[in-house]
């Protein structure tokens, strides 16, 4: 329910007293500037934030919000938040999808009708470039899943029908789809519905990405290129069902930058010039490659970079050397 009226900032207080108490302080308060903003955008009914560290003010609101919006049957959606970190003003883009759909499975296990909610993010930056943010948390149950950074993906992704662990540091995909007791979708089985729904969105992102100016397209194979180690993981399932559908599904999309316009990861090749210390040799060795392969090749920056994170083992994927 929204009432008219609001009551009011909602405030907490701590008293830290022992070092322990302000080392976890500190690390809360880090935590909380790295994740607010995707908190909010996740649950818009937040409006704005301000945090009080010994007469230090953080605070971020919306700029934008979903009401704000004329077109809301589109997909895609930027958010813009205003951060004002002690008096140094930045500002953080979002661009945001979100399904809210009826699901048979869900509504079968509670006995109610039940919708699927998913929504999934990229920070960009103001040249419309995506942004990287390994270290903080991509899975959020409106709240980050504090625990799970090693559990990438190439977006945030926020649903209040996720089923962590006890400690929320990890999903739970271990175990059978459907519980035997019951006949109904299980803990697990709920996570990876909501991961094969993920496949779908994230096929819609490449579609919208790949027909806009957004660069730095290589941070969309972020959590694909690699299997996480996790607890309570199906790392068959997830290696055969989830990754393989991921990666086949970025293959098909021009994410490649070769300096004059973006490519198919298949239809170029991956120079292999890491192995050089030094950059000058890396770049000659470039240039050779590419002139021996018709310039078929990302950007030199971009090659430096698929080449650390492009899986490898795959035929489809090719890399040259000087061999």
């Amino acid at each position: 329910e929204r009432f008219q009226d609001t009551f009011g900032w909602t405030t907490y207080e701590f008293i830290a007293k022992t070092d322990t108490n302000k080392e976890a302080g500190k690390l809360g308060m880090k935590n909380f500037k790295e994740n607010i903003a995707l908190v909010m955008l996740f649950c818009p009914e937040i409006n704005s934030i301000e945090l009080n560290d010994n007469g230090k003010i953080f605070s971020i609101e919306h700029i934008n919000k979903i009401d704000d919006i004329k077109n809301e049957s589109e997909k895609f959606h930027k958010f813009v938040f205003k951060v004002n970190d002690n008096g140094e003003i930045s500002k953080k883009i979002f661009l945001s999808y979100k399904i809210n759909e009826y699901n048979e499975q869900l509504t079968k296990k509670f006995e109610k009708d039940r919708y699927l909610r998913i929504c999934c993010a990229l920070e960009l930056d103001d040249n419309n470039n995506i942004l990287n943010k390994s270290s903080i948390p991509c899975l959020f149950c409106s709240f980050p899943l504090v625990g799970s950074e090693k559990h990438q993906f190439p977006f945030f992704i926020n649903s209040p029908d996720f089923e962590p662990d006890s400690e929320r540091t990890s999903l739970l995909l271990d175990g059978k789809e459907i519980n035997e007791n019951t006949g109904k979708i299980s803990e697990p089985g709920i996570n990876k519905m909501i991961l094969l729904r993920i496949t779908e969105i994230y096929k819609d992102f490449l579609d919208y990405i790949c027909k806009s100016d957004i660069k730095k397209r290589y941070f969309l194979i972020k959590g694909i290129n690699s299997l996480p180690k996790i607890n309570f993981f199906d790392i068959k399932w997830y290696e055969k069902i989830f990754i393989s559908s991921m990666r086949d599904i970025a293959l098909e999309y021009p994410i490649v930058w070769n300096g004059k316009e973006h490519k198919k990861l298949t239809d170029v090749f991956i120079p292999v010039i890491n192995y050089y210390d030094e950059e000058v040799k890396r770049k000659k060795v470039y240039n050779y490659i590419s002139e021996l392969n018709n310039k078929r090749v990302p950007s030199f920056e971009e090659s430096k970079i698929f080449e650390k994170i492009i899986w490898k083992n795959d035929s489809r994927i090719k890399f040259k050397d000087l061999e």
